[in-house]
């Protein structure tokens, strides 16, 4: 079983438990799981699409640095360029134009809910980890699940295109590759 789905299922555990009342920290923590199944899917989606599919031990040691190197807030500013159609920055959005897997350069569907989810889920996993006054219901957690479990079902239908590639390379650089030009 992938992490993701390994995250997912002890999400769905945590909120098994408790049947009557359930225990904030149990629903904190499938809120956190939900966003990190999501979190470590895209960078494990990532990292080959980057280094290719080398598996000689060199390669998975520099696999195993890479995933290492995504940030939480370059992560979401990225999510957030392709959640907003036509509000990135100007030099990604002239890549999405010259993309061919998009028609006209706009984002598809499954993608912006994939970038929704994900800074969604990142802002939720902020509350529950580290407002102390936050309080949850169950159902509230289960849709936080539902949602990372529907957005690792959208990015199967975007992964192997030029603009799903192109969404994970920026996941890492940002605006950065483009700025040289």
């Amino acid at each position: 079983m992938s992490r993701a789905l390994d995250l997912l299922k002890q999400a769905d555990d945590l909120l098994a438990l408790d049947p009557r009342r359930p225990r904030q920290v149990n629903l904190q923590r499938a809120i956190s799981n939900a966003y990190y199944a999501l979190f470590h899917h895209l960078i494990e989606q990532a990292v080959p699409a980057s280094l290719g599919q080398d598996r000689s031990p060199e390669a998975r040691q520099i696999a195993r640095s890479m995933s290492r190197w995504y940030g939480h807030g370059q992560m979401k500013d990225t999510a957030n360029w392709f959640r907003r159609a036509g509000k990135v920055p100007p030099r990604i959005a002239a890549l999405l134009g010259r993309s061919s897997l998009s028609p006209r350069g706009i984002v598809p569907v499954e993608l912006e809910r994939v970038a929704t989810a994900f800074a969604n889920l990142q802002e939720a996993r902020h509350i529950a980890d580290y407002d102390v006054g936050a309080r949850f219901t169950r159902s509230q957690a289960q849709e936080y699940v539902r949602v990372a479990r529907n957005a690792l079902a959208d990015w199967e239908v975007v992964a192997t295109t030029g603009v799903g590639r192109l969404f994970l390379l920026l996941l890492l650089t940002g605006e950065a590759p483009v700025l040289t030009r």
